[in-house]
């Protein structure tokens, strides 16, 4: 049986109708055309057991609209704690028919914050060189994160960007203040799903970034 929460899918492992176990969610068709060094990201909890192989979950890809799928990846054993998934995608690159599927078998899965990103997406330029910027908590719990940078005379600017390089919010904070508090909503009040994210925060002629991961709990 399968229930669809407010923000996350989920299988109690009974399978739709009893019928063996076994239930799929399926994402929509992605043009991934122009995209290479393409990875799925998602957000995962799930109950089961390594001395029980037959309860697992696998991860499928197909880069021509779901007419032939290939296994990528495998969850087993016992997560019952929310955790974040990377899952690289070779076959991804240039692909204009991506889709993914997750077939649990008779594991009890929970699955949040799924998309593909890509590392040559500029909200990645050198992020390991530049991660002067911090955050108050992360993962996020809470309803807000509290994003700071070194002292400066001059106002800085704010961007809160997804995996796959869209720019969701920007904001500017004058000096000398070198916080800004965000409270995860974007344009009109709407709150952001749980995921992963990049702060980009433009101060002094320099660029620092920080990745943001967000796993508040759900109701």
């Amino acid at each position: 049986m399968r229930e669809a929460g407010k923000y996350s899918w989920y299988t109690n492992g009974g399978g739709g109708g009893g019928g063996g176990g076994s239930d799929t969610l399926l994402s929509p068709v992605v043009d991934l055309r122009g995209r290479s060094a393409v990875w799925l990201h998602l957000w995962t909890r799930h109950i089961g057991s390594t001395f029980t192989p037959q309860q697992h979950g696998v991860i499928q890809f197909s880069g021509d609209s779901g007419r032939t799928w290939s296994d990528v990846a495998m969850v087993v054993g016992d997560g019952p704690n929310w955790y974040p998934m990377r899952v690289d995608l070779p076959r991804a690159t240039d692909r204009r028919g991506a889709r993914v599927r997750f077939i649990s078998h008779q594991l009890t899965w929970w699955i949040d914050a799924v998309g593909f990103a890509s590392d040559v997406t500029n909200a990645f330029d050198q992020l390991a060189a530049a991660a002067d910027a911090e955050v108050s908590e992360n993962p996020v719990r809470d309803d807000q994160v509290v994003i700071s940078w070194p002292s400066t005379t001059t106002s800085a600017r704010i961007s809160i960007y997804t995996f796959t390089g869209e720019r969701l919010h920007q904001a500017t904070v004058t000096a000398p203040s070198n916080e800004y508090v965000w409270d995860l909503t974007v344009g009109g009040g709407r709150r952001v799903v749980n995921g992963a994210y990049i702060i980009v925060v433009d101060v002094d002629g320099r660029r620092l970034r920080h990745r943001l991961f967000i796993a508040r709990p759900h109701p």
